[in-house]
């Protein structure tokens, strides 16, 4: 346990909103080793979507969550643009059909 009596899993769950990603190079940096991370995913506290990205378990990543943990995270400068920025304050002029996609 950490100084403050909370795990490690606990004061990281407790930093970010639900929902939010988990970077697996931001948690090494972070002291959560790639081992500890192994741990987490076998013991099912953390779901991984693909290699090095996780998320709670139980959890719905949102895509604004995506994007702010991809910024914060990862030192990038992302947002969403174009048609999807119009659509999402409404301000679209037409009914997307099926699939919607976003350009970020």
């Amino acid at each position: 346990m950490t100084a403050t009596g909370q795990t490690k899993i606990n004061s990281l769950l407790q930093r970010f909103p639900p929902g939010a990603l988990y970077f697996a190079s931001w948690l090494n940096q972070n002291g959560i080793s790639y081992s500890l991370q192994r741990h987490y995913r076998n013991s099912q506290w953390l779901t991984a979507i693909d290699d090095g990205v996780m998320y709670r378990t139980g959890e719905e990543p949102t895509l604004f969550n995506a994007l702010s943990c991809y910024n914060s995270q990862l030192g990038k400068k992302l947002h969403i643009g174009a048609v999807s920025a119009l659509e999402m304050r409404g301000l679209a002029h037409y009914v997307p059909l099926g699939r919607q996609t976003i350009v970020i």
